[in-house]
């Protein structure tokens, strides 16, 4: 019987997004129930418990910051050292 109520109460803190999302394929807007625009963050948190942690991934900095990654890749500390000369807060 308790796993019974442990799974309603499961099930009660379930949200999900059931219906297609219309989404531009270049800007990654989705088109809300309004007709407006907006990014694919705030419509998922306005429609579920998610969160977003925002990074950026090996092959995208190479090919979007070839620059940065070559930087990185001779020297991994390099950005660091940026951040504290510039003073950048990362949270």
């Amino acid at each position: 019987m308790q796993l019974i109520g442990e799974l309603r109460d499961a099930l009660s803190n379930i949200k999900t997004l059931r219906r297609l999302i219309p989404i531009c394929s270049s800007c990654k807007k989705i088109r809300n129930g309004k007709g407006y625009r907006q990014q694919v963050e705030k419509y998922v948190k306005e429609r579920t418990d998610a969160d977003f942690r925002h990074g950026i991934y090996e092959d995208c900095t190479k090919r979007l910051y070839p620059d940065l990654f070559k930087k990185l890749t001779l020297n991994p500390m390099t950005l660091f050292d940026e951040v504290a000369e510039k003073n950048i807060r990362i949270s």
